[in-house]
């Protein structure tokens, strides 16, 4: 997991013990320059495999179609 936040859209770096938000581990926090909002820290790959393990699944058929439908 990352250690200091920064935006990924604007590049600021901020405060983490700003929260935006908290929905249990997670922290949500909000860049003070564009406003955008983000996990903070960020997810690593085990953490996310965690997460989404394997009872996850997409319907990549439909999606596809989804995407086709509205482009």
């Amino acid at each position: 997991m990352s250690s200091a936040p920064y935006c990924h859209i604007c590049d600021c770096s901020f405060n983490p013990k700003a929260e935006y938000a908290r929905q249990g581990a997670w922290t949500y926090l909000r860049c003070p320059n564009c406003r955008l909002v983000l996990l903070h820290p960020v997810p690593d790959e085990a953490d996310l495999r965690s997460y989404y393990n394997h009872s996850y699944q997409v319907n990549f058929e439909k999606y596809h179609r989804d995407i086709r439908r509205r482009a």
